[in-house]
């Protein structure tokens, strides 16, 4: 059964240090584990942020 709605499968990776944008998918598993509001947000900082990053710069 696939997931109706806005999803995509996709997530636009922006990065305003480099200037760059990337263009990142995702399967069904993923979504239907994340997807929707805090949930996928929290997984994607937990990746995407390294230990000890400095929250205000």
């Amino acid at each position: 059964m696939s997931i109706k709605g806005g999803y995509w499968g996709k997530i636009l990776r922006v990065d305003l240090s480099k200037e760059k944008i990337k263009v990142e998918t995702f399967g069904d598993s993923f979504a239907r584990k994340y997807l929707g509001g805090v949930c996928l947000a929290a997984r994607l900082i937990y990746d995407w942020v390294v230990p000890n990053t400095n929250p205000l710069g």
